[in-house]
């Protein structure tokens, strides 16, 4: 009787306390809980033993004894989340008062034959008291795989005609900022994504619990391989994947680094599970989850570093790294922000480690709630704050990660950061583009044939090929598909001629060639450009294709540049000219960025 007095006591003073720095409100507390649940492997095939550990930790000032623990192993990856096995321990646990104890499962499920390669399987422990209550605790989870599965981003590289093809599969935006890089980097080009089963979203990358950690070291691997592992680098980009993000690492010749990956998942335990194994093994972050439109059946989170991981460090030491531009949308710039945050026993400020938020892309209209509740088989059961308008769920850099990346840059490597972001309206950061390719060509004229500025290129949401752009004198217009196409034409006639105009007055724009890389509304577009002046003759569409498939014709934008780089402008020409190229330096960075509204650049 005296236990159940003390929880109720420490609940009422728990609902009582005022600390102005924790955001959401705490559960009741329980008799025991759980942490650092370790699988053996993340991944297992058909056939395998899992095993795992966890720690149970008793928070109270009472001794607790745990008669039984039963392990059940659940499938996450269908609605109806069945149980798949249970079994128990056999053995009774005496957890000291403030103590905990590491306890340790072997063999408690074997991998069945007729299991789906993908099922997230996940753990939860069924505790039994001495005095009888059960407690059931969610604990974390495992994924099956075989060949075919992805649960990392990958870039694999083709060679064609003697010219590199770098190949993306998972990720979105930060991803593809990896392949761009690569791709400028080396002479080489690069698609888009490849998509799922013939749709228009990539290959969803299904977490694992260490998904994070080994997407970092993936990356910095990546980067290793094809630039030797203690390669000197100028710069270095650490930040989201703003579509003007492969433009500056292109014009700067610098590596990127993403400040989050995209995994996919259909329960936000799962994703929970990500933060958890995440934090507790020293790399802070958060994580939104949500949905896109362009993949079915499955929820996608941004997994959000917090601080600069080891694994950035040691990269940024061994390549002498000598500046570090952290690049994103600023925090209170307003786009997919709208979200709710999901509460647990983990009571955390605002964007704090472990936080997680529910993403809701049409401000939580009954289209969204029916996407999230198709995606996420949890959602309806979990326990979520108030709305509130959060850093924008794939451009934004937060506040946090700013003065924490910068304290760390300046306490572990010998770089020096910068800031760039924008203040206001994030088509500030598209703009860029523009303004970058324009500002590269006429620094690297001497190295350029005339007329330098061929062309104009509408890139839509992220279909780009900066060096090859260079090159070619084409001049990227950046612009999210669902925008209005007056809106993006008339950036065309009013910033982007501009812009043209104050470095190459002698330009006639009504004669320059324009290509729509344009999947949504092309049509649109083009009788807007027409109407603007545009000559129907200068005017080039692209097919439906935006992937390298060479055997379904060369009408993709990266397979008509493959073509166009191997028939005329010679490989060996094109990496050549590549390399020569001199990129711009921080100081001419800093006066572009001057010229663009709402945009900001500084040292830190």
């Amino acid at each position: 009787m005296k236990k159940y007095i003390f929880i109720a006591f420490m609940a009422l003073a728990l609902l009582g306390c005022d600390d102005e720095q924790i955001v959401d409100s705490p559960f009741a507390t329980t008799m025991i809980k759980a942490s650092h649940f370790n699988t053996d492997q993340s991944e297992y095939r058909q056939g395998e033993s899992v095993s795992c550990s966890f720690t149970l930790n008793n928070d109270t000032d009472l001794p607790s004894t745990i008669s039984d623990i039963t392990i059940k192993v659940i499938d996450l990856s269908i609605p109806s989340t069945p149980v798949l096995s249970q079994s128990s321990l056999n053995r009774s646990i005496t957890i000291d008062k403030n103590s905990s104890e590491v306890v340790e499962a072997n063999d408690f499920f074997t991998v069945p034959a007729d299991i789906a390669a993908g099922t997230s399987c996940g753990i939860t422990l069924s505790c039994i008291f001495e005095d009888g209550i059960q407690t059931t605790i969610n604990g974390s989870y495992f994924r099956i795989v075989d060949d075919n599965t992805l649960t990392l981003y990958k870039i694999d590289k083709e060679n064609y005609q003697g010219l590199d093809v770098m190949k993306l599969m998972g990720g979105m935006s930060a991803e593809l900022g990896v392949e761009k890089s690569l791709a400028s980097l080396t002479g080489s080009i690069s698609h888009s994504w490849y998509n799922k089963d013939n749709g228009s979203g990539p290959e969803p990358v299904l977490m694992t619990p260490d998904f994070l950690q080994r997407s970092l070291q993936k990356t910095v691997d990546l980067y290793n391989e094809a630039l030797g592992a203690n390669t000197p680098i100028e710069t270095v980009v650490i930040g989201t994947g703003v579509p003007a993000l492969n433009y500056l690492t292109n014009a700067t010749k610098a590596v990127y680094l993403p400040i989050h990956f995209l995994g996919a998942a259909n329960t936000a335990r799962e994703v929970q599970s990500v933060l958890d194994y995440a934090n507790e093994n020293d790399h802070p972050s958060y994580a939104t989850l949500g949905y896109d439109g362009s993949i079915a059946d499955i929820g996608v989170a941004w997994v959000k570093l917090l601080d600069l991981p080891e694994e950035y460090k040691q990269f940024l030491n061994d390549h002498q790294v000598k500046n570090v531009i952290l690049f994103g949308v600023g925090e209170e710039v307003i786009g997919e922000s709208y979200a709710r945050k999901v509460l647990t026993e983990h009571r955390t400020a605002e964007y704090g480690a472990r936080s997680l938020y529910l993403q809701y892309t049409q401000y939580g209209s009954a289209d969204d709630i029916a996407a999230l509740t198709s995606r996420i088989y949890d959602f309806t059961s979990l326990n979520l704050d108030e709305n509130r308008l959060i850093a924008d769920w794939e451009s934004g850099i937060i506040d946090t990660q700013i003065e924490n990346f910068t304290k760390s840059l300046k306490a572990g490597t010998s770089a020096q950061p910068y800031l760039l972001t924008c203040s206001s309206d994030m088509i500030a950061l598209y703009d860029l583009g523009s303004y970058l390719s324009v500002h590269y060509i006429e620094k690297n004229k001497s190295l350029l044939s005339a007329p330098y500025v061929n062309g104009v290129c509408y890139n839509e949401y992220l279909v780009c090929m900066p060096a090859y752009e260079t090159i070619k004198g084409f001049v990227p217009l950046l612009y999210w598909q669902f925008t209005s196409p007056s809106n993006t034409n008339g950036r065309a006639t009013g910033m982007l001629k501009n812009e043209l105009a104050a470095h190459y007055p002698d330009i006639a724009f009504n004669r320059l060639k324009f290509f729509l890389n344009s999947g949504y509304n092309k049509e649109n577009f083009y009788e807007g450009l027409v109407n603007f002046g545009i000559p129907s003759a200068n005017i080039y569409q692209r097919g439906d294709q935006i992937i390298w498939n060479p055997s379904d014709g060369m009408s993709a934008p990266c397979e008509m540049a493959a073509t166009d780089i191997v028939n005329n402008i010679g490989v060996d020409n094109y990496k050549a000219k590549q390399q020569a190229l001199i990129p711009l330096s921080i100081g001419e960075l800093a006066t572009l960025t001057g010229e663009i509204s709402g945009v900001e650049f500084s040292s830190l």
